[in-house]
């Protein structure tokens, strides 16, 4: 029975009036793609006019030959004749077949094949419908879409293969940047740390302070629960010079006890390493540790530690310890204690330093307390050794003038001479006298610097001693600008008047000559001179005279004790300077001495002194 639509060949012959033949002819003509009819042996029995046009051939050079000769044999294809001599007869069709050859007058060409079997009326009059189609277009189109996929997928996956190390790239530099933000969190917290320490450390008054300070700010720097901070004493043992409340609190031995045990201690277990090899020690796991000691009765168990050296000038002096971060430590607890004990360090040294100033400053103060008592003591005495020895000395002066007035006519020349020497010798004696007390003072007195005004001062020495200067017929030049100076006014006075005297009283020109001048102001000192056209001084005095009692000259040719060169020289060096000479036996003498100059700056000085 067939269904309602369907036809058979005999339907469609007699609806139509054609036969099978006419009617094939009529729809491959109809068809635009190209179309041939076969024999059962392969020959071509019609072609469509497409056919034709589309391969360029002839219908004389096409009907009744075989598909395999045509052309350039380009249709002999093994697979094209398995299918058309194998697979057709058994199949009745197939599909899709493509080849793709180098086609005359076409050149290279892709071509679809779809075959079908066809029965005549007669039974042995079989054909095969070839249906030819030139896909050529749309295979390049399909490969040119193939291809701009391809490489649409190769830029995606190129684009999304850069968007994944974009993103890994962004995911690094945020998380760089949140390392670099935990960073500067981290180094502001350690340099806020580190300004406690230097700002607490002003205030305190004890080393155990500012080590308590240190280990207060490691432990919070680190989230510590406890630790201490530990110093080898000379025995080579460990004295912990501060240790946290926590441990204090959870041990339960006697206080006493327990202060004695954190003093002296032996140098053993997990932390005798930091000192032992004087480097930074991290164990988290101390139960394991072979170095483990124990702890004593009371203490807290301990779950991770950080020790960390400290050093001064390159030795190993101490460790700050610490114990149980509840994450365990790692190298940034590490080295933000080391960056801390540096400044702990520095701390701890500059309060021993201020300490052991303080206590210097005490010393001296005692020293000086007593020093000035000695020295008051020594006023005295020696006022009462010079009054004393004066008192005979007058005594024996008075007699002897009276002995010279009263009795001379009953004493004969040697008499008088003697009487005479006597009385001269306690005058020098009492002149000794008042010059080592003079030496004495310049030495002790207190030294209170003030503004002196050379030029005046000079002046003034001059004016007093103008007898003697007339007397020796002398001439004496001052410098018109002399600089002033910082020193004691009546001091420098007596370091002019003697330098004058010296070069009036050691001149035996015709015309004796003193220059007084400045020859040089340079570090902040004042060269001045006094040069005379005296006797002169051989070189190799140069340095005595400015001895005590030191004298080149009989005492009969020169009065004089000799020691007026050694109060200036002391007077001198109380201030500061220096004293030389400069001279050559028979070329006069130049006396130079440095003092320091006044300026705005030293007026300052001169105030707080004062």
């Amino acid at each position: 029975m067939k269904r309602s639509g369907q036809h058979s060949h005999k339907d469609l012959e007699k609806e139509t009036g054609q036969s099978g033949g006419d009617l094939a002819q009529a729809v491959v003509e109809t068809v635009r793609e190209p179309v041939l009819v076969l024999s059962g042996e392969l020959r071509i029995k019609l072609a469509n006019r497409s056919f034709y046009e589309t391969f360029q051939i002839s219908p004389e050079e096409a009907e009744n030959r075989r598909l395999y000769e045509l052309g350039n044999r380009q249709w002999d294809i093994p697979k094209l004749r398995e299918l058309l001599e194998d697979i057709l007869p058994v199949d009745g069709r197939f599909h899709d077949f493509e080849v793709e050859r180098d086609f005359p007058h076409l050149g290279r060409r892709t071509m679809l094949i779809n075959a079908r079997r066809l029965r005549e009326r007669e039974p042995t009059a079989e054909l095969i419908l070839l249906a030819i189609e030139d896909v050529t277009e749309r295979r390049r189109a399909e490969e040119e879409l193939t291809r701009h996929r391809e490489h649409l997928q190769e830029l995606v996956d190129e684009r999304t293969k850069e968007l994944k190390v974009s993103n890994a790239q962004l995911a690094e530099e945020v998380a760089e940047r949140k390392r670099a933000e935990l960073r500067l969190a981290g180094r502001a917290m350690l340099l806020d740390a580190v300004n406690r320490v230097f700002r607490d450390a002003l205030t305190h008054e004890t080393e155990e302070e500012v080590a308590q300070t240190c280990l207060a700010v490691a432990e919070e720097l680190t989230g510590s629960k406890f630790g201490f901070v530990g110093e080898v004493n000379q025995a080579g043992r460990l004295d912990a010079i501060a240790m946290s409340n926590p441990g204090w609190q959870a041990c339960r031995l006697p206080k006493t006890k327990a202060t004695r045990m954190i003093r002296d201690m032996e140098i053993r277990g997990i932390w005798s390493r930091v000192l032992r090899k004087g480097e930074s020690q991290i164990v988290n796991d101390p139960a394991s540790d072979p170095d483990r000691v124990g702890t004593p009765e009371g203490h807290p168990p301990i779950t991770a530690f950080l020790g960390v050296p400290l050093k001064h000038r390159n030795k190993i002096f101490g460790l700050v310890a610490l114990a149980n971060k509840g994450s365990g430590y790692d190298s940034a607890d590490k080295e933000a204690i080391e960056t801390l004990s540096v400044a702990f360090v520095e701390a701890l040294m500059r309060k021993r330093a201020e300490t052991g100033r303080k206590r210097a400053e005490e010393h001296l103060r005692q020293k000086a307390t007593e020093l000035e008592a000695k020295n008051q003591e020594l006023d005295a005495f020696t006022y009462s050794v010079s009054h004393d020895l004066k008192e005979p000395l007058r005594a024996i002066e008075a007699f002897s003038q009276f002995m010279l007035e009263d009795c001379a006519d009953r004493l004969d020349e040697q008499g008088r001479e003697y009487l005479l020497k006597m009385a001269n010798a306690a005058v020098r004696m009492k002149r000794l006298i008042d010059d080592l007390l003079t030496l004495s003072r310049a030495s002790r007195q207190p030294n209170r610097p003030s503004r002196v005004r050379v030029g005046r001062l000079v002046r003034e020495v001059i004016e007093e001693m103008a007898p003697t200067i007339d007397a020796k017929g002398a001439t004496v030049e001052v410098q018109k600008e002399l600089p002033d100076i910082l020193a004691g006014p009546i001091r420098v006075k007596q370091i002019f008047a003697d330098l004058l005297g010296n070069a009036l009283k050691f001149n035996e020109s015709k015309r004796p000559s003193v220059k007084i001048g400045v020859r040089a102001m340079e570090g902040g000192m004042a060269t001045f001179y006094v040069e005379d056209n005296g006797m002169g001084i051989d070189p190799q005095y140069h340095e005595r005279i400015f001895g005590i009692f030191q004298r080149l000259h009989r005492r009969e040719e020169y009065e004089g004790t000799g020691a007026g060169l050694a109060i200036v020289k002391r007077v001198v060096e109380i201030f500061g300077g220096r004293t030389w000479v400069e001279s050559e036996l028979g070329a006069g003498a130049t006396f130079l001495f440095t003092l320091p100059l006044w300026t705005q700056a030293t007026a300052s000085a001169e105030r707080k002194v004062a």
